[in-house]
């Protein structure tokens, strides 16, 4: 799927149950590299970032999924580290 607003969506596969692990760096749990969703927009460069990223009332909101859709990729993201939820 292509950055950026989409007229459809659709709930993006996850890494396996229990396949992703934490790493450190200087002590700071980070995430799995090769576990990692998300993409990268072409459409964002360093000499646009006053007019994408930056830009005031906000970027993500205008480009993010609907919440139907990305509370399941958290789910499925979650449980490829091995979070089950709270107990």
């Amino acid at each position: 799927m292509g950055a950026g607003p989409q007229t459809t969506y659709t709930v993006q596969q996850q890494p396996p149950a229990d396949s992703c692990h934490y790493r450190t760096e200087h002590g700071e749990p980070l995430e799995d590299l090769a576990c990692t969703p998300g993409a990268v927009s072409p459409a964002v460069t360093q000499v646009n970032l006053a007019t994408t990223i930056c830009r005031k009332g906000g970027y993500t909101k205008n480009i993010r999924p609907p919440e139907a859709i990305t509370r399941k990729e958290k789910q499925a993201n979650a449980a490829s580290y091995g979070y089950k939820g709270c107990r």
